[in-house]
């Protein structure tokens, strides 16, 4: 591991990441690995005290942290409260119990039901009323009685008091099915509330926040979602609400599914180009201020870590608060910024916070695309760009477009392994679509930012903006919307194996090292990789395979 001498967070992040894997697959006391990590813990100590570093030393560091990562994954996902509503038994076919919580997201309504997490606070029965922590999915759905019209609405912080059934999540019962309980899991969800009707909920009290999401997080949410709403309506607002706010549930069913056609999906996440737009704003606005550059460093940091909180906090995100953060204090302190280190240390820490993220889909897509992007677009641009004089206003567009494509064309080839693995689904078209549609979509975020900002002191200049980005946005979603109906605009991948995913990395990281003076032997190299991807495909058995589709009771 020669190669990783100078990255070292990449290092420690890969092997707390296989500790991490290590500990979620292996079932081994707590207590256990606890001894071990301390009394690794402890030689590494009495190393530290030695005037120089062996390879033992190093050898050991190594191993604390690989324990460290089976540790963290052993008290993730095996370790529960005494009262953790996991424990909770489900409910019988009929019967009810009492579930009283805080919500903590905003709900999620369509035409037939109300989605929601909840965090649990009490469950009562016909017998006995119990205190349980943990979060909660809870599905309230209409049944068309007259009384229901008349249902308070649900909002954020609300507490709540529902009747209904408590169940725990389907687990895959199909080979390659989407297992919807691993899914949940990962989001520290272990059950599900279902109620029938919107006459069997109660709200006890409203906006149970904590002191910064009561007084700044919650109103200034609440602003931007309704100066949003007002001024652009539709699929276009709800669009606008992904990218801008972090808040996805006005995205209906059918966007989701051109998006992911069209392969572009990613554009409803909030990811670095907020992040980068949040500090292009505030450093001009401190600037502008005169604020001394150490306040205006905390200032910004600051803000971040609010924007972050204001989002969500998705993986996307936090990795680039974190790398955000990193950057400002590596210019304050003037030391020289190695991107993969910031990208590893990014990724430890939120690991360190909550292993289960390793296993997340977004969390692996998000760092993959970043990877691909950092180790493959300076080699096109070494290829091609750097060779484009940009001396007049064509050549500008001809090398925008270019540096947008293979930006493009760096995040498609780093994540599209990753698709196929999770959503068994390649887009043809996602390349070409994101040309026009990543540089659109900065457009209305940058946009959107400004129509939040302009609301709070003037309705009528919002309101400019906002019709302006409205047909810009409805422009880019019939876009999107015509690609992803296009005959050949995606294809369904039906078997794609870790093996596969390995070996796919493989090839690509053999093929962009190539050398003048090794060429023959990474040409040899990349047709024997290629031979064991087929021959991980190939089925030898021939046998005929029967595939049952799962659709519950079938009647």
């Amino acid at each position: 591991m020669s190669f990783l001498k100078n990255i070292p967070a990449v290092k420690f992040f890969i092997i707390f990441s296989l500790g991490v894997i290590a500990g979620n697959f292996l079932s081994v006391s707590v207590q256990y690995v606890f001894f071990i990590l301390l009394i690794l813990f402890v030689f590494k100590v009495v190393l530290l005290f030695k005037s120089t570093e062996t390879g033992f030393g190093q050898i050991l560091l190594l191993t604390l942290i690989f324990t460290a990562g089976f540790f963290k994954a052993g008290a993730d996902f095996n370790l529960n409260e005494s009262n953790s509503i996991k424990k909770f038994p489900d409910s019988k076919k009929n019967d009810y119990v009492m579930l009283s919580g805080v919500i903590k997201n905003i709900p999620d309504y369509d035409s037939a039901r109300v989605r929601f997490i909840l965090q649990s606070e009490s469950i009562t029965t016909m017998k006995d009323s119990f205190n349980v922590s943990g979060d909660v999915i809870v599905r309230i759905f209409q049944t068309g009685q007259k009384a229901e019209q008349n249902a308070k609405p649900l909002e954020e912080g609300d507490r709540v008091s529902l009747i209904g059934r408590l169940t725990t999540p389907l687990a895959m019962r199909n080979p390659d099915e989407f297992d919807y309980k691993r899914y949940l899991q990962l989001q520290g969800i272990d059950k599900i509330f279902t109620v029938n009707g919107y006459n069997f909920y109660e709200i006890t009290s409203g906006e149970n926040f904590s002191f910064i999401e009561k007084y700044l997080v919650y109103p200034a949410k609440k602003f931007a979602l309704q100066n949003i709403a007002k001024y652009v309506p539709g699929d276009e607002g709800a669009f606008l609400k992904a990218i801008v706010t972090g808040e996805r549930g006005d995205i209906t069913r059918e966007m989701k599914v051109d998006f992911v056609n069209a392969g572009v999906m990613h554009l409803i996440a909030v990811s670095g180009l907020n992040i980068a737009y949040v500090i292009l704003f505030l450093s001009i606005l401190f600037s502008l201020l005169r604020i001394p550059q150490p306040y205006k460093l905390f200032l910004i940091v600051a803000l971040l870590i609010y924007y972050c909180i204001f989002t969500g906090s998705s993986p996307s995100i936090v990795r680039a608060t974190l790398m955000g953060i990193f950057v400002l204090i590596g210019f304050q302190i003037q030391r020289k910024i190695v991107i993969y280190n910031l990208l590893g240390f990014a990724g430890l820490l939120m690991l360190v916070y909550d292993s289960r993220q390793l296993f997340d889909p977004s969390f692996i897509l998000s760092f993959g695309a970043v990877l691909s992007i950092i180790f493959l677009y300076k080699r096109f641009e070494n290829f091609i760009v750097v060779k484009i004089k940009t001396n007049n206003f064509f050549k500008k567009i001809l090398l925008w477009i270019l540096v947008t494509f293979f930006i493009t064309l760096a995040a498609q080839i780093g994540t599209l392994p990753l698709t196929a693995l999770y959503f068994n689904k390649l887009s043809i078209v996602a390349l070409f679509v994101n040309i026009f549609a990543v540089g659109a979509s900065n457009v209305s975020l940058a946009l959107g930012f400004l129509q939040i900002f302009t609301g709070t002191f003037s309705g009528f200049i919002s309101s400019i903006i906002g019709e302006t980005n409205y047909w810009f946005l409805k422009l880019q979603l019939w876009f999107i919307k015509y690609s992803a109906q296009l005959p050949f605009s995606y294809v369904n991948i039906y078997k794609f194996s870790f093996v596969a995913l390995l070996l796919y990395f493989a090839l690509v990281v053999n093929i962009f090292t190539i050398k003048k003076h090794n060429l023959k032997f990474r040409c040899a190299l990349a047709l024997l990789v290629l031979a064991a991807f087929f021959i991980n495909n190939l089925d030898f058995d021939k046998n005929l395979k029967i595939a049952f589709l799962d659709v519950g009771q079938g009647d």
